[in-house]
């Protein structure tokens, strides 16, 4: 059905801010709308020949009779039904639900697919009944029984895994795509080649190459986090390499957090990095200078007791490593829109910026810096 709201009331608004006194109020008050409340219609439409079901009378029904409705032409008896029976927790109907399920019960696909997922939220699920749904003329259940084996698939249950298998081949992508996904939950050496079998299969399939490329996503946020697996392989192992050297040398003046370290009261032996305007992702030159040749004097206005050191010996890459992985730490981060910004240095940008300094033997100083 399509209903439709015709409200009428005088003021739309809450209390809060239309209380007595207020300027609101008072307006209000002037236009006398405030006296419109309790007005308007709700049209219910309907197709010619419609007849009024019967009113849904779950909360008070058997969970056997619920069992019943999974299989209703309605979508909101079948999926409140489904709700109240895991509710209710009551697996008495396990073998009523494993009928439908298994064609013992006649039902159509909504209400196998219902049922399955009713067993799986009972934790009722065996073998049989997915074994069953895998061979359904359906696509859809057979996409179902693959989705709700992942809890045997995650077990690495090697006769689990063999049916699941015998559907890579499936003439229905949406029941691929579903086996691609769901034995990539398993660590066996067998989901690992099905899985490879079904991506070197399936190159122009736009859904699957897609569903391939979620997973590799997936995969380097649960190994790098969220912001380092943003970034290709390659600018990943320079930001790995350079905090590998940040935390054996750096951290020991500013600190493993960028932070600081603090000697005697507030006496810093180096300036905190964390947001430092050196660090701008849009200025890659000033921390090269830095890290190459040193620095000396005031920072900010701010005397310290240490002088950073020239690290120049190093080669392009280290210090490019370096460089990257403190501006990707504890840079400012470009805000707003347009073309993104990297943290990332390359090493032929550190080798121009040392020719660029040839000969360049004392530290710099924020003034030459221009800082």
């Amino acid at each position: 059905s399509l209903y439709i709201v015709d409200m009428h009331r005088g003021i739309i608004q809450q209390g809060t801010w239309t209380p007595p006194g207020s300027y609101l109020r008072k307006k209000i008050d002037s236009l006398g709308i405030g006296q419109h409340t309790g007005h308007g219609r709700i049209y219910r439409v309907v197709y010619d020949g419609y007849k009024k079901s019967a009113k849904p009378n779950m909360l008070n029904e058997p969970t056997s009779k619920l069992v019943t409705y999974l299989d209703h032409p309605n979508g909101w008896w079948r999926d409140n039904a489904q709700k109240e029976i895991i509710t209710r927790g009551d697996k008495s109907v396990v073998p009523a639900l494993k009928a439908i399920v298994t064609g013992a019960t006649k039902a159509g696909s909504l209400g196998k697919i219902h049922a399955l997922w009713t067993m799986e939220g009972l934790e009722a699920l065996d073998k049989e009944a997915i074994f069953t749904a895998l061979k359904d003329q359906d696509p859809q259940v057979r996409k179902s029984a693959v989705w709700v084996s992942e809890e045997f698939l995650k077990k690495n249950d090697a006769q689990m895994i063999d049916r699941v298998s015998e559907l890579k081949d499936d003439a229905n992508y949406d029941v691929r795509v579903q086996v691609l996904l769901s034995l990539s939950q398993s660590k066996a050496d067998k989901s690992k080649a099905v899985v490879s079998e079904i991506i070197s299969k399936n190159p122009d399939n736009e859904m699957i190459v897609a569903t391939k490329a979620s997973l590799e996503r997936n995969e380097r946020v649960k190994t790098y986090g969220a912001r380092l697996s943003g970034l290709s392989a390659v600018d990943r192992n320079w930001i790995l390499m350079g905090a590998a050297t940040f935390k054996s040398l750096c951290a020991t003046c500013h600190g493993p957090d960028g932070k600081g370290l603090a000697v005697t009261g507030d006496a810093m032996p180096a300036p905190p990095l964390f947001g430092s305007k050196r660090l701008t992702f849009a200025d890659k030159v000033t921390p090269v200078r830095i890290v190459m040749h040193g620095l000396t004097g005031p920072v900010d206005g701010k005397s310290y007791s240490s002088v950073m050191p020239a690290m120049s010996a190093n080669t392009d890459e280290w210090v490019s490593s370096v460089v990257s992985y403190i501006r990707y730490e504890f840079g400012e981060r470009p805000r707003g829109g347009g073309r993104p910004v990297t943290p990332i240095v390359k090493p032929e940008e550190v080798q121009k910026i040392r020719a660029d300094n040839a000969g360049r033997t004392a530290a710099w100083t924020m003034a030459e810096l221009g800082k």
